[in-house]
């Protein structure tokens, strides 16, 4: 299976597809069995994470969205998260949970039971002080040359998050990356932790 393959996800992605795309294959061409996204909003990522092809476990944090223009619908896709992932994932987990909190990391270090999380995604709170604060935290549960990618790394005529795109910059000089950006896009950065 390609990402070409999948089919549009029953709710709103807000990643570019041609950027998306490209992360999911290579996370795809790696081991991948256990994924973490923080950040989830509708859920359309975490519809292209389930068909990743040999997911065993999949985890969400994320808050119920406050964007008052969208809460409702929002609640609405959250509703139909399982009837969308767990046909292909064996484990499925959704916390509604502030991933900054201590006590959600400890939830989320109790669900892996001793092993580390393969790939994570972290498009949530996208304050510099609150992205580093992500990373800090839920890289430490990713598996020495796993990944963690981040959204909206890329500023843009139409979007830019300079939180993100500040602690990308830092991020880059430590850790080897790869960075997808298109010009109808936000940027997406993929960095792999130290054997």
């Amino acid at each position: 299976m390609t990402f070409a393959d999948i089919s549009a996800p029953p709710a709103p992605a807000y990643q570019n597809l041609g950027e998306l795309g490209a992360l999911w294959e290579h996370v795809a061409a790696r081991p991948h069995a256990r994924v973490l996204e923080i950040g989830s909003l509708f859920g359309g990522t975490l519809w292209y994470w389930s068909h990743l092809p040999s997911i065993e476990i999949l985890v969400a944090v994320d808050l119920p969205s406050d964007w008052e223009q969208v809460a409702d619908d929002v609640r609405e896709a959250r509703e139909h998260w399982s009837d969308w992932v767990t046909p292909r994932v064996p484990v499925f987990v959704n916390l509604s949970a502030d991933s900054h909190a201590a006590e959600t990391l400890t939830t989320v270090t109790d669900i892996l039971a001793g092993s580390h999380f393969d790939f994570a995604f972290i498009d949530g709170d996208h304050t510099y002080e609150g992205v580093r604060a992500d990373w800090l935290a839920w890289s430490t549960l990713v598996r020495p040359g796993g990944v963690v990618a981040f959204h909206d790394t890329w500023p843009n005529a139409d979007r830019q998050e300079p939180g993100v795109v500040r602690w990308i910059d830092e991020l880059r000089g430590h850790l080897p990356s790869i960075e997808w950006t298109d010009p109808d896009g936000a940027g997406i950065a993929a960095f792999t932790l130290p054997s």
